[in-house]
């Protein structure tokens, strides 16, 4: 058979086709970008905590890990602080009490979860009070802030908790030969991941905040947090070079996951982003597969797939509303009516900051 070249009509009919799906998907991605956003921090915990996993192997002192992951957050957002010319506390007012909260619980939650991780002590127990977070965004979203939540979000965070149980696998469900954690141990645990929820909530009350002065306070209060325990502890000169490409990876990812759950939270309502977290311990499921050499098991596999489900049903559902959220990304008063008069001109840096473009 003889083939005959598409004429001009034909490839510009299919041109525009093609054009078309890219637009559609385009406006499906972008009405979905708080979620994805929120989405992308969980790949960046689950690739930060595999970091710190890799240099507990090396032998790397747990303290001194967490606090050099904070001291990298830090000097990231004073970076990106200096290149945007954003004045740490400027138009904070009385939402001062709030940012702090956010920033206190924030960094107090990651860093008690990594700090647990690295100890290698009932990685069971911890993941599954730390991801225990939507159950607590569910209720303290819904009677604080007045977020609304249907039976189909409540499945999913139902649904959700149960697969992480079958990921994480604590001895109290699965029977180990590990030793069972002290009360202190899982009071620990648990307090991180009630106070990452309610981290989560006092987010959503300052979502006209810029997400650096908050990342910038976690930051520092994370140093704070951290130099007390590096006390006790000697320095780790003798640790392998390895070990500094691994602390600068886990900075970088733990500035990257939180701004972005920062910015997700302008978008997204506390108990949909928490759902949308869990899948962390699915990359963190998968790492330990591929990169450190843990077979797999039937009970991890299930959760990891009634996990992922559960949160690709929760990106779908999720919709942005230009309307609604676009006045929260300015900083102040007058920003936020710029923003609705269309005057000035404005537009969105990368970590969710509004400025005028003169």
């Amino acid at each position: 058979m003889r083939w005959h070249a598409p004429s001009s009509r034909t490839r510009r009919a299919m041109w525009e086709d093609g054009a078309g799906l890219v637009d559609r998907a385009y406006s499906v991605l972008y009405a979905r970008r708080g979620a994805l956003m929120v989405l992308g921090s969980a790949v960046a915990f689950a690739t930060g905590a595999l970091f710190g996993q890799l240099s507990h192997v090396a032998g790397v002192w747990p303290a001194w890990f967490v606090l050099g992951r904070c001291v990298l957050q830090t000097l990231w957002t004073l970076a990106l602080m200096w290149w945007y010319d954003i004045e740490p506390f400027e138009d904070l007012g009385d939402k001062l009490g709030l940012v702090l909260v956010r920033a206190l619980f924030g960094s107090f939650s990651s860093n008690i979860v990594l700090y647990t991780q690295l100890m290698g002590l009932q990685l069971g127990y911890a993941t599954v009070f730390f991801f225990s977070v939507p159950l607590y965004t569910l209720v303290a979203g819904h009677y604080v802030i007045g977020e609304k939540a249907g039976a189909l979000e409540i499945a999913c965070v139902l649904m959700g908790m149960a697969g992480v149980v079958l990921i994480a696998q604590p001895s109290f469900l699965f029977p180990r030969t590990e030793p069972e954690p002290g009360w202190d141990y899982a009071v620990m645990c648990l307090l991180a991941g009630s106070t990452a929820a309610f981290g989560y909530i006092a987010r959503r009350r300052v979502k006209s905040v810029n997400s650096l002065p908050i990342v910038l306070i976690g930051g520092l209060m994370g140093i704070a947090m951290m130099i007390p325990p590096c006390l006790y502890v000697r320095l780790p000169i003798d640790a392998p070079p390895k070990t500094i490409l691994y602390l600068l990876c886990a900075g970088t990812m733990l500035f990257v996951d939180i701004c972005l759950t920062n910015v997700g939270l302008q978008y997204e309502p506390a108990s949909h982003a928490s759902v949308i977290r869990l899948a962390a311990p699915v990359i963190g499921y998968g790492f330990q597969t591929l990169i450190m050499r843990k077979p797999p098991d039937p009970a991890g596999v299930a959760g990891t797939l009634i996990v992922a489900a559960v949160v690709v049903l929760m990106i779908a559902r999720s919709t942005t509303s230009e309307d609604l959220h676009v006045p929260f990304l300015a900083g102040t008063d007058d920003e936020r009516r710029a923003l609705v008069g269309q005057s000035p001109v404005t537009e969105m840096t990368p970590v969710g900051v509004v400025q005028e473009r003169l």
